[in-house]
């Protein structure tokens, strides 16, 4: 399996520095809402302000249409002091052919689908 830095278009972005803010699966698709660290390179990219070490963009990684996916949960999400669910980060993000692998907090999934998109909210 390949990381997903080898993607064109997620050059300019750090998602094993991205938070995962939720996952949403239905039937036939899968999506991470995440605070998006970009890159400086990345063309959403904001001087960090005042104590920051990042100027996060909010985006969803979607997987649609889904395929297959086997989800091995890492239990239940840790809660931030302001009362917000905290998945963690995506610390593996790896690819071969249409499977992908993630793992982080909220454990390993696997899955078969088209190639990702990458929505900006920000």
């Amino acid at each position: 399996m390949t990381l997903y830095a080898a993607l064109p278009e997620y050059r300019h972005v750090a998602l094993e520095e991205s938070y995962v803010l939720g996952i949403t699966m239905t039937p036939y698709r899968l999506d991470f809402q995440l605070e998006l660290v970009v890159k400086r390179e990345h063309p959403l990219f904001r001087e960090p302000c005042g104590g920051e070490v990042y100027s996060p963009v909010h985006g969803t990684l979607r997987f649609d249409p889904l395929k297959e996916i086997s989800w091995e949960s890492g239990g239940p999400p840790a809660i931030d002091a302001d009362g917000s669910k905290d998945y963690g980060n995506l610390e593996v993000l790896a690819w071969g052919g249409s499977y992908y692998r993630f793992e982080g907090g909220f454990g390993t999934i696997k899955l078969r689908a088209n190639r990702p998109t990458l929505i900006y909210h920000d």
